[in-house]
């Protein structure tokens, strides 16, 4: 689209059109004659940014939903030869989803392994699950074993073998809070 009818569609001057421009980093392609006009993503943009500021939004506080997406597109010009164009439009969109994933990476807290393991035994304990052995050594880091009789301690938990069978060959253990 040019920019005549860019000004005409939103109802706008030359100067507040570049100012939105400018807000939203769109940066106009030309066409073989030199004049500017936009391509569908960048009216997209810019339709999405007028539709925020006619709601009584304001350029400065505008944050485009689209801008996450990095648009690239081919532009074939038309001349006696074919040239293929790539422009790839905004860095910024590059930096926002950098910053995104950067707030997103900040905010998330690990688990402590020691909470983890507590956590895990206390939902099997709750839910009454049924634990192989394996699952066992694989949340406490250490194997159960039946030496003196049909339970064992693991750091402030008991497990005991439950005589329901096994599964497969591994014996099945019922979670408990030791000592309390």
């Amino acid at each position: 689209m040019k920019i005549s009818e860019l000004l005409d569609r939103y109802k706008i001057s030359r100067s507040a059109l570049y100012k939105r421009l400018e807000a939203v980093e769109v940066k106009l392609l030309k066409d073989n004659r030199g004049r500017s006009y936009t391509s569908p993503e960048q009216l997209e943009i810019l339709d999405d940014l007028h539709h925020y500021l006619t709601n009584g939004g304001r350029v400065s506080d505008y944050s485009p939903a689209i801008a996450v997406d990095v648009v690239s597109e081919e532009i074939r010009m038309s001349t006696r030869q074919s040239n293929v164009q790539t422009t790839i439009q905004s860095n910024s969109s590059i930096e926002l989803l950098e910053k995104l994933v950067g707030a997103i990476a900040t905010s998330i807290q690990p688990v402590n392994p020691i909470i983890k393991k507590h956590q895990d035994l206390q939902q099997a304990m709750e839910n009454q699950w049924l634990l192989t052995s394996k699952d066992v050594e694989a949340i406490t880091g250490q194997k159960p074993s039946r030496k003196g009789g049909s339970c064992c301690q693991i750091g402030g938990w008991r497990f005991v073998v439950v005589n329901l069978g096994k599964a497969g060959n591994k014996l099945l253990w019922r979670v408990e809070k030791f000592g309390f």
